[in-house]
């Protein structure tokens, strides 16, 4: 019941942010945007854009290597399958569903993916907060943007908290005959083993920072695209807006929110709002329509194969064999 009323409250919000962007905005002046668009950076920040999901799908493989050495092919096609159930489901059922793959394919602990999963959230987090600082020391942000940044970081110190916690204490359980509740326990400390190798922290640091710069450059590329040349210092600043915004609840792949942070970042900098909306709705639409459609056909292909995924409330607490959980 939570969850629905959840995923109303993120459509309304979605609809409603929407609605005032397009009743804000000059509609004429947004169609004359887009007519003037430069193809040829879009085209590039769409590479790009097939880029980050592979540099995600190595940061997987690096997450999951203490317990297991998997290949980047299933990694990089379990994260696009999932970024692009993201921009479908709600409630992020991508996440779910690429635990379900990775389970599925290279025969790792769901309850392990789990922690998988946060711990990936953390290290986006903190390339955030990093970046963040850096630009902080050289120009101002919006009061909204370092209001958002405060509560991300308390977001995330908790994350990473609880993270720490369970790592201590799974050292602490070591039983013959562990119980099941034990050996849940330690098959979630299990996802977060990657913070105790100071070498694969590194590289998947360096893996995150890459990602990040990445998708900085994709903003650059969409400014450009709609012949604004601006400081190299401002796709950063909109970077770090969106993903403050995208934690608003919202229709699925934060629609509404992840374009008001952009107009909102955009308008601080002087950018007339239609310009501003156009190169929100065109970045946006360069990470949703080729995740999805790469998303859709790695699917498909996987179902020629025999393989169907369904998710069901056993399936989510245990890590028993795949017959239990998926359609073969």
């Amino acid at each position: 019941m939570k969850r629905k009323a959840l995923t109303v409250t993120g459509w309304l919000i979605s609809i409603a942010v929407t609605a005032y962007l397009l009743g804000t905005a000059n509609i004429s002046e947004l169609i004359g945007s887009f007519a003037s668009t430069d193809i040829w950076y879009l085209a590039l920040a769409t590479i790009i854009n097939i880029g980050v999901l592979a540099l995600k799908g190595i940061r997987w493989q690096l997450l999951i290597l203490p317990q297991k050495k998997t290949a980047f092919w299933g990694m990089f096609k379990a994260t696009t399958i999932g970024y692009a159930a993201n921009n479908i489901l709600p409630a992020r059922g991508g996440d779910l569903l690429k635990i379900f793959l990775v389970h599925k394919w290279e025969g790792v602990s769901k309850t392990m993916l789990f922690s998988v999963t946060a711990l990936d959230k953390i290290f986006d987090g903190l390339t955030l907060l990093i970046l963040f600082a850096a630009i902080s020391l050289r120009s101002q942000f919006p009061k909204w943007v370092k209001d958002g940044t405060i509560i991300f970081s308390i977001a995330l110190l908790i994350l990473i908290t609880a993270s720490v916690i369970i790592l201590a204490r799974s050292g602490r359980l070591e039983e013959k005959k562990p119980s099941k509740t034990v050996q849940f326990f330690m098959r979630l400390a299990s996802g977060l083993k990657a913070l105790t190798s100071a070498k694969i922290a590194g590289y998947t640091f360096i893996v995150s920072l890459v990602t990040c710069i990445a998708q900085i450059v994709m903003v650059w590329c969409t400014q450009m695209a709609f012949g604004e040349r601006l400081d190299a210092i401002v796709p950063a600043l909109v970077y770090i807006a969106i993903n403050l915004a995208i934690m608003v609840p919202a229709a699925p792949s934060g629609v509404g929110p992840f374009e008001a942070a952009a107009v909102l970042a955009y308008a601080w900098l002087g950018i007339p709002a239609s310009i501003a909306l156009a190169i929100a709705i065109a970045y946006h639409a360069i990470q949703l329509i080729p995740t999805t459609m790469l998303g859709a056909v790695f699917y498909a292909i996987s179902l020629t194969a025999g393989e169907k995924v369904r998710i069901t409330k056993n399936a989510l607490i245990s890590d028993d064999s795949a017959a239990s959980e998926y359609k073969i």
